[in-house]
């Protein structure tokens, strides 16, 4: 476990500190995985647990303490373990992702002194008499304005997984992280607030995203990008953020630049504007979806339509 955090902060300025962290609020504990000398199979206890006999978890049998070899890793280990909240199946059923999509909005994205957010986590909106729908986390975002009113507030729906489709133990995908029903959900919810942002959040890597899961949520992006002209904005803009966001340990600007290629392109024309989470959705279809910069998509459309409008002109004058 230890290794793996350390990996996953090697570019952090604060790595030498993140374990002991974890440690010290009780995310973690450390404790010894002895081989029980009845069934053979290996089991973590607790520091106080340990004793001159200790009771094997899984065949319920007591053993020895390997005192003639105590350091023998044949025998011992020195492992930590996940507790609490923490130890829930499934990277905490999804929490980690959720934490991590919630922090990326209040620390990695913008400045933080010039914005602020609300959140609920794990909410069942109840949109109708039997109508109920599922949003893994809601925030409320908002840009602060030093010499003017503040910017309107931006409601953004959040669905989030950590690596669900992946069995961590065998490594072997298994299923999309997001499936049909979670990009019906998401609709859903747009539909019924119209102009709120939606979020698919994954603590996967780009490369790992199936190519049904991107055709099924760039239909979406495309459903979103329609502009309501009573709104003055678009449907319902689409973000997409991966484990290069999520695991962004300063600014996204640094952390897409430390990738490269299109990254890079995009964060040296980060334009930090009132609109700016609109913007990051254009720029995470870009580079997740394949999609087209929204200003190329309107302009297309619009030449569709005036091209559709002419021929129209030149049938009735004939």
């Amino acid at each position: 476990m230890k290794n793996e955090i350390d990996r996953a902060v090697e570019k952090d300025i604060w790595k030498d500190r993140t374990f002991e962290t974890l440690v010290d609020k009780g995310a973690v504990e450390l404790g010894l995985e002895l081989k029980c000398s009845k069934c053979g199979n290996w089991g973590w206890h607790s520091l106080k647990e340990l004793d001159h006999e200790v009771a094997c978890a899984l065949c319920r049998r007591k053993f020895k303490f390997p005192h003639l070899e105590p350091s023998s890793s044949q025998k011992s280990r020195w492992a930590y373990r996940l507790v609490g909240p923490f130890a829930l199946p499934d990277f905490a059923r999804g929490g980690y992702a959720a934490s991590l999509t919630i922090r990326f909005f209040a620390r990695i994205f913008g400045r933080q002194r010039e914005t602020e957010i609300t959140w609920s986590a794990g909410q069942i909106l109840q949109l109708g008499p039997r109508d109920k729908v599922e949003a893994d986390l809601i925030l409320w975002h908002q840009r602060k304005s030093m010499l003017a009113l503040d910017y309107q507030t931006e409601l953004i729906f959040g669905e989030a997984k950590s690596f669900r489709g992946e069995n961590a133990e065998e490594k072997r995908a298994i299923a999309d992280a997001f499936e049909q029903e979670d990009v019906d959900r998401m609709k859903r919810l747009a539909s019924r607030f119209p102009g709120a942002i939606l979020v698919f959040a994954t603590m996967k890597q780009a490369s790992e995203l199936s190519a049904g899961e991107v055709a099924r949520i760039a239909k979406l992006a495309e459903w979103g990008r329609t502009y309501i002209r009573e709104r003055r904005q678009t449907r319902a803009p689409v973000i997409v953020l991966t484990g290069t966001e999520l695991f962004a340990s300063f600014s996204l600007s640094e952390a897409w630049k430390a990738v490269g290629g299109q990254h890079a392109e995009l964060a040296s024309g980060i334009l930090w504007r009132s609109e700016r989470l609109r913007e990051l959705a254009d720029m995470t279809q870009q580079l997740y979806l394949g999609m087209q910069p929204y200003s190329e998509w309107r302009r297309e459309r619009w030449e569709r339509r005036r091209l559709v409008q002419e021929r129209r002109r030149a049938v009735v004058a004939t």
